[in-house]
């Protein structure tokens, strides 16, 4: 849930910056990449770059 809400911030502004220019001139790749796949990095970082990491949830939250 987090990262949606981290990711909505930027997209709101694009959207709003779209809205009144009716161009996007200032997305560059890195922000592309981040809003559509940071979670899928973070996976798979998670998975295969640091198998031994320990996230603590709690079992009560739903993810």
């Amino acid at each position: 849930m987090s990262q949606l809400v981290d990711m909505a911030i930027p997209a709101v502004f694009v959207l709003i910056c779209f809205m009144f220019t009716h161009s996007v001139s200032a997305l560059g790749v890195g922000t592309i990449i981040s809003l559509f796949c940071n979670a899928f990095l973070i996976k798979y970082a998670d998975k295969y770059v640091f198998p031994s990491l320990v996230h603590n949830f709690n079992k009560s939250d739903n993810m």
